[in-house]
């Protein structure tokens, strides 16, 4: 998949392809063409390229899953909207754009990463949130009777910008 020709999502089963190395480790572009439920048939993916969820939704399993395990050297995930679950457990030198979910974004640590225009019930990251910029995203709470900050346990050289956090 490339920039002007992606790798069309459509199904489960397509997604599935993700956690094979050979496809979800080497820097293609996916592009999401239908909302997918993966609630009965879970996996988790690490991840290398560039995801466009194209707005549609992806339906997770419960609050404390996360889709992709990892996203890591110069990936983006944009425009993906999760529902029941969170979209990565660990980013580091990442961009996060656009994306909507109604648990946290990362369910772990951000380093190094961009977040840019994300709406987020419960926290952005659970734990470090580490020389990241955080620019026009949202974030609403109280977050699923969880008791995490909203934007990191511990928050080290990171640049916040023109962000809510509604109560």
């Amino acid at each position: 998949g490339t920039e002007c020709d992606p790798i069309i999502i459509s199904t489960a089963e397509e997604l599935f392809m993700l956690t094979a190395p050979e496809v979800g480790k080497q820097g293609y572009y996916f592009k999401q063409n239908a909302n997918i439920d993966i609630s009965n048939a879970w996996f988790t993916v690490e991840f290398k390229g560039h995801y466009d969820g194209h707005g549609y939704v992806l339906e997770g399993k419960n609050k404390n899953e996360a889709f992709f395990e990892q996203v890591i050297d110069g990936s983006t995930v944009k425009y993906l909207k999760l529902s029941g679950c969170s979209l990565a457990k660990k980013i580091h030198d990442s961009t996060i754009q656009g994306c909507e979910t109604d648990q946290h974004m990362i369910f772990g640590s951000a380093l190094r990463g961009r977040f840019l225009d994300c709406i987020v019930t419960g926290s952005l990251v659970t734990n470090e949130l580490i020389e990241c910029d955080v620019l026009r995203c949202k974030i609403l709470a109280p977050s699923l009777g969880d008791d995490y900050s909203k934007l990191g346990e511990i928050v080290k050289n990171s640049n916040i910008e023109d962000c809510e956090i509604i109560f």
